[in-house]
């Protein structure tokens, strides 16, 4: 799921792989009054089998001639180690709750050590209002920084030296309205209001700009 979240072009079939993962964590968590709360995460992480996104250049023979956008793909990456550093302001009251988060990540790859394959920086937003008894109003926002990807020459040569491009920073604001009656909830999101292209890779973005969902769900 992970992995489709960050890249959902990606081949529904591609062959499954196995990450190995070794995580220390530092948690500090304080109140700073009856209402407002900070938090801070130190993570130390070290990953085998990390996946790196890459797309065949246009001048490989690889790609084919009738491809609008050049091929998808990743593979498995030897070693990625590094700290990511992050930090919550909590606060919340009777009517209305919000939380703001940042990370800060220093994740490199062993083999491609200049190159920033996890965003760097990354900030979320979520504000709820209660308008009346159970009627809730929801805004999220999220920002991601910028991050590189691999543009390979041939498929089977990843020993090569290959370039890389930068994937742009984005930002996305979403809103939804909610009312519980007993066991049924009926909703309303507003997604990407901005209406912003939100670039995965080249070529390969979410143009489908503002979006509206209706929803209802039923308890048994």
């Amino acid at each position: 799921n992970e992995l489709f979240n960050s890249a959902p072009h990606v081949d529904p079939h591609y062959r499954n792989s196995l990450l190995k993962r070794f995580k220390i964590t530092f948690k500090h968590a304080a109140k700073i009054n009856d209402d407002m709360s900070v938090s801070s995460d130190l993570n130390y992480i070290r990953e085998n089998g990390s996946l790196i996104p890459f797309i065949l250049s246009p001048h490989s023979s690889a790609v084919l001639s009738d491809f609008i956008m050049s091929p998808l793909g990743f593979y498995c990456d030897s070693l990625q180690s590094g700290i990511d550093v992050s930090t919550s302001l909590s606060l919340d009251k009777t009517r209305y709750n919000l939380l703001l988060d940042g990370t800060f990540s220093l994740i490199n790859s062993q083999k491609y050590s200049n190159k920033q394959f996890v965003p760097k920086f990354k900030f979320n937003g979520i504000f709820r209002f209660n308008i009346i008894d159970n009627f809730d109003f929801i805004s999220t926002c999220s920002w991601v920084g910028k991050r590189d990807f691999l543009v390979m020459d041939q498929i089977y040569s990843l020993e090569t030296d290959n370039s890389d491009q930068k994937l742009d920073s984005y930002f996305q604001m979403d809103m939804s309205l909610s009312y519980n009656i007993k066991e049924l909830i009926l909703s309303l999101e507003c997604q990407n209001i901005l209406g912003q292209k939100i670039h995965f890779y080249d070529g390969y973005y979410d143009s489908n700009g503002f979006k509206i969902h209706l929803g209802c769900v039923y308890k048994f």
